[in-house]
């Protein structure tokens, strides 16, 4: 659920920021799936950080100091509500108004019907996927908010 509220939320800001909505899905989902998760997986957080310009850090500073706090707050709540039982509550209670109100589809906004068109017209080798350093602050402040909540 974290990803794709980012994911959503990064792909509309940078559709205000005068993006087209292929590039904003480019430098959104695509950016975290793609570059941003294989030099994590492969190489860690840190290296992630060490191999942005001057510039791109500061931005993935920008980006992450403004995300920690909030992420590691909804964090917290999500987790207490887990702990206290509160979480399986709702979903059983969820689950006897399924007929009346079912759940939505996520894949009926306008970020992920975008996002079949470009990952159809994605180059085999990924080379048109951006880094996007905003992007990897806000994906690396969800994260380490994570690894703080659950420590």
């Amino acid at each position: 659920g974290a990803v794709h509220g980012i994911v959503e939320t990064l792909y509309r800001r940078y559709i205000r920021e005068g993006m087209t909505p292929e590039q904003a899905f480019l430098e959104s989902s695509e950016s975290i799936t793609g570059k941003i998760t294989k030099v994590i997986s492969k190489r860690g957080i840190k290296a992630l950080y060490d191999d942005l310009s001057e510039e791109d850090k500061a931005t993935f500073r920008s980006a992450y100091s403004a995300s920690y706090k909030p992420n590691k707050e909804i964090l917290h709540e999500i987790y207490d509500e887990v702990r206290s039982g509160n979480e399986i509550r709702t979903v059983i209670m969820h689950g006897e108004r399924i007929e009346k109100y079912p759940v939505g589809k996520i894949d009926g906004t306008e970020t992920w019907i975008v996002g079949e068109k470009v990952r159809a017209s994605r180059e085999p080798d990924e080379s048109n996927i951006h880094l996007n350093p905003f992007t990897a602050g806000v994906y690396v402040a969800c994260m380490m908010a994570q690894i703080d909540v659950l420590r």
